[in-house]
């Protein structure tokens, strides 16, 4: 008997990898334990008789080895890392073949990523520049031989016990005099990546690294990961001219030499630098935080038949949403999602413009409305008020209305959401894509309403997915098809974090689900 959509496991049914078996010797570092596994090579720790000292062995495997481009890229690690010889790069001890495959041997650091820190502790401005410094006379030493890193991230960043710092992970290193011009893919990681890079790898130069590194910079400053959203607002006044100098989107107005970057934050450590009282923005963030929790709260939503949720994927500054909803006397309800398109102090204002813009609205609707909405109308009329009062703001705005009588949800966007639909017994997952320009809208732009059925046990998620990004897609039908409505909002949160690159997503999403009468 067919099982239903809710009674369906909730745990991941993809088997794990098999590793291989643990080789007991490579070259003449006899192996202890694996460490980890990357697409293309493999990670043991090793010791090297008679010696205790402990070497990580990385192996590109034997099946590899007819690719001529893997095995001049691994050869080229080795060489870049073999050159880097510097306090702030990790070491390189030994290389070769041995009979299945090849290995480079480097030293074992013990410490944790830099990603680490930042995601679980909290730097000072002096700490935060100290670290940045660090990676600056790496990346110098890198330079001063002609090797652009390109994955400079804080994942590639180890702190290690004794407080020191360490640059390891050259596999998509190249020489600046040695480019190829063989067609490549995207090399690195894109909240990391300066513009030219995504473009074409192949651009990328000493000034990429340097976009890279101004990124961990406002990190560490800010005290949160960015994935890819940077407001230099948050940024001490102080110190902001570097950091934006560094990230600069024209390679040339960036700084040209890591040399100028060390010899600014070293003349501001000395002159300039003064700790920011952090003390005195607690009232601000406070009422940031109050803001937050009144433009998103959904605990007045009682519904016997609807089941609404909200929570976010980042913590990002300055990045509000506003939900409002409104239930009619037939039991219908209109539900609206907005953001403003400033990730700023203005972007709070704009909502909070907003807000109370559709409060009026909404009184006004409950007053007056005893029949089916017409949401087509409401929204063209809702942008002629914005065209008349010439309102200079712009939002991403969705709004979803359902009719219990009808059995019926319909959904339309301005911006860049993406409305998933998931039906009982989970067979049938789809994308309803609602292609408008931001809100408002541009006059005599014809609008969709997407209109679905909406029966029992039906789920959908609204989340910040690109309608023209199939890949990514495809990856949220993918998770979307082991998530059961009961579990709700947190283990889809769990799922997308563990499955899809938490970089390439939105900040929030907002899920809705008609229970089982």
């Amino acid at each position: 008997m067919e099982q239903k959509f809710f009674q369906l496991p909730t745990l991941p049914t993809q088997k794990a990898k098999k590793l291989p078996p643990l080789p007991r010797k490579i070259g003449p570092y006899e192996i202890d334990c694996f460490l980890n596994r990357g697409g293309m090579s493999t990670l043991y720790l090793a010791k090297r008789p008679p010696s205790s000292q402990l070497y990580v062995i990385k192996v590109l495997p034997e099946e590899f080895l007819e690719d001529q481009k893997l095995k001049n890229r691994f050869l080229k690690e080795a060489e870049i890392i073999a050159l880097a010889d510097h306090p702030n790069i990790v070491k390189l001890y030994g290389q070769g073949e041995w009979e299945k495959g090849l290995y480079i041997a480097m030293e074992f650091i013990q410490g944790v990523s830099l990603k680490q820190f930042i995601t679980e502790h909290s730097f000072s401005l002096r700490k935060s520049l100290e670290v940045i410094l660090n990676t600056s006379y790496a990346l110098l030493h890198l330079h001063s031989h002609g090797v652009i890193h390109r994955d400079i991230k804080p994942e590639n960043i180890i702190i290690t016990e004794n407080g020191g710092l360490k640059l390891i992970d050259f596999g998509v290193a190249m020489f600046l005099s040695k480019k190829t011009e063989e067609k490549i893919h995207m090399v690195g990681t894109p909240s990391y990546m300066s513009p030219e890079q995504k473009k074409d790898p192949l651009k990328a130069s000493f000034a990429s690294d340097i976009y890279s590194l101004g990124v961990i910079a406002y990190e560490l400053i800010t005290g949160k990961l960015s994935f890819g959203h940077l407001n230099f607002d948050l940024l001490p006044n102080n110190i902001r001219p570097i950091i934006e100098k560094m990230l600069s989107k024209d390679p040339s107005k960036r700084y040209q030499d890591v040399v100028d970057i060390i010899t600014e934050i070293s003349i501001f450590l000395k002159t300039s630098f003064r700790e920011p009282k952090l003390d005195h923005l607690a009232p601000m963030t406070h009422l940031f935080n109050q803001t937050k929790k009144e433009f998103t709260n959904l605990k007045d939503f009682l519904h016997p038949q609807i089941e609404l949720a909200y929570d976010e994927l980042t913590q990002t500054h300055l990045n509000l949403v506003l939900i409002n909803h409104i239930k009619f006397a037939n039991g219908s309800f209109l539900l609206s999602f907005a953001e403003s398109t400033r990730f700023n102090l203005e972007g709070v204002i704009d909502l909070t413009y907003l807000k109370g813009l559709f409060d009026m609205s909404y009184r006004k609707l409950e007053q007056n409305f005893d029949i089916q909405l017409d949401l087509e109308k409401f929204v063209n009329d809702l942008n002629l008020f914005f065209h008349q009062k010439e309102i200079d703001k712009t939002f991403i705005l969705t709004f979803i209305y359902i009719d219990l009588d009808q059995d019926q949800l319909q959904f339309i966007s301005f911006g860049k959401k993406t409305l998933f639909k998931m039906n009982q017994e989970r067979k049938q997952i789809h994308p309803l894509h609602s292609n408008h320009p931001l809100f408002p809208f541009p006059d005599k732009t014809e609008i969709t309403i997407i209109k679905e059925n909406f029966i029992p046990m039906d789920a959908f998620a609204c989340i910040e997915v690109p309608f023209d990004d199939p890949k990514l897609i495809e990856n949220h039908l993918q998770i979307l098809k082991n998530y059961p409505p009961k579990t709700l909002v947190q283990e889809l949160k769990v799922q997308l974090e563990k499955n899809l690159d938490i970089e390439s997503l939105g900040s929030h999403y907002l899920f809705i689900c008609k229970r089982e009468q």
